[in-house]
């Protein structure tokens, strides 16, 4: 089986030809930085995505398992929204010391819920189990745009304000790190009759009633 990422002889000519082409486009090692290469590195969804996105073709639909999985209890529109730059996020904690990673999409998505608990379970898991049952679709989970947006649009979501109290949802598409060295992503919970935005700990790991924000 050929490798990903690698130009093989077992395909049709005009595709192998295409694999040529498209290496021949990559920038310069002087027009990207070691920085922009690693991100990439680290999450190959969001290169397939912004390849996919060049070249007009579908979008990859989510591959739910096991341990991460659809709830079915949310389904809402949300329009192209841009990710938070540093500056911004930092007018609003200055607790915050920089992003060590946004994953989140800019396209219009349909927010809907998941887990990373098997069915049936109760239990919670910590951070590092957290964070390994997400890092194969760190492309579709959502960020602080679009936890911003929901908390502003609330009131027009029945459904969304039906499970008010319920539930928490960590948009983990986005990592900020502390001053002091924590690291903690965006969740909405009820405060009072109304959802409320806050920094979640990720060493407080996820929860039975913790839920995942992704986009489709």
């Amino acid at each position: 089986m050929p490798k990903h990422g690698t130009i093989s002889t077992e395909f049709p000519g005009w595709y192998v030809q295409f694999q040529t082409d498209v290496l021949l486009q990559l920038p310069r090692p002087d027009e990207i930085s070691e920085g922009v290469a690693a991100k990439l590195h680290s999450n190959r969804g969001l290169m397939k995505r912004a390849l996919r996105k060049a070249l007009n073709l579908p979008t990859i639909p989510i591959v739910f398992t096991d341990l991460f999985r659809e709830t079915g209890e949310l389904s809402i529109q949300i329009p192209a929204l841009k990710r938070p730059t540093l500056e911004y996020l930092q007018s609003k904690n200055d607790w915050i010391d920089h992003i060590e990673r946004d994953t989140s999409t800019e396209e219009p998505v349909t927010l809907t819920l998941a887990t990373v608990l098997a069915a049936g379970s109760a239990d919670s898991i910590n951070r590092a189990e957290y964070e390994k049952r997400i890092a194969e679709h760190l492309n579709v989970l959502l960020g602080f745009q679009h936890y911003e947006w929901l908390l502003e649009h609330q009131t027009e979501h029945p459904q969304f304000m039906a499970l008010l109290g319920k539930i928490y949802i960590d948009f983990s598409g986005i990592v900020v790190v502390h001053r002091g060295g924590g690291r903690s992503v965006p969740y909405c919970s009820q405060y009072g009759s109304r959802w409320c935005g806050r920094w979640d700990w990720l060493s407080d790991g996820f929860h039975a009633h913790g839920r995942l924000a992704v986009g489709k």
